[in-house]
């Protein structure tokens, strides 16, 4: 029972801070606009290994599925909400002239979830609470699993190198099927990844960031806060 309780807490210090910044963004402080979400569309399970998207008590989720970033080598697993026009697929074809554009969420992951196999790692070993654990599971808060799209990659040597992230994140940015609002993208990790979430800030392309239970700190050669 001693050993149960620690991803019980963890989940609760991670969920906390992250349902925070959802409710704000969707609040209209960061300028989310619900009228983007009205549109719902089938998926399919072209290039998935995660979970399927279903209907459960009432309630519609939509698909992660795993992904890999050949600029980076990162895998990793992307969310789309079922109303999302791209259908949980990266490819131009899914491009919809006139959509409005969604929101993004980055999870950087902590020590415990590293490796450089299958993304669905991050489910397998990760802890109550994280993004991609809960997106999984079809337990997310609301405001997460209807409202964002959310990527998460894995990495098996952490999250020091500050380009890697940027060009990441850019790429996610660029590509038109995802419809990505480049001013409503946020930051957030625990433990290495909530380093990672500091040595992020430099690069500019996050509109808030939530480090949760950061190990250690950037260092000032590695810029400023914006």
């Amino acid at each position: 029972q001693r050993r149960m309780r620690l991803p019980l807490v963890a989940g609760v210090c991670i969920t906390v801070p992250v349902i925070s910044i959802l409710i704000l963004a969707n609040s209209g402080i960061f300028g989310f606009d619900e009228s983007a979400h009205t549109r719902r569309s089938a998926m399919t399970d072209k290039e998935s290994t995660a979970s399927e998207a279903k209907n459960i008590n009432g309630v519609d989720h939509g698909k992660q599925v795993e992904m890999y970033d050949k600029d980076t080598g990162l895998k990793y697993l992307l969310y789309t909400p079922s109303a999302h026009p791209a259908n949980g697929l990266l490819g131009e074809k899914n491009e919809k002239k006139g959509a409005k554009n969604w929101p993004l969420l980055v999870f950087l992951h902590g020590a415990g979830e590293s490796g450089s196999g299958s993304a669905m790692g991050l489910v397998a070993d990760g802890i109550t609470g994280c993004p991609p654990v809960e997106l999984h599971h079809k337990r997310a808060v609301p405001e997460l699993h209807t409202n964002f799209v959310v990527a998460s990659p894995r990495t098996a040597r952490g999250w020091g190198d500050s380009d890697r992230l940027k060009t990441f994140t850019k790429n996610l940015l660029a590509n038109k099927s995802l419809l990505i609002d480049s001013k409503r993208t946020y930051l957030t990790g625990v433990s290495m990844g909530g380093a990672g979430v500091w040595r992020g800030a430099p690069t500019g392309l996050f509109a808030a960031l939530v480090p949760v239970c950061a190990a250690g700190m950037a260092r000032p050669s590695e810029g400023s806060v914006p």
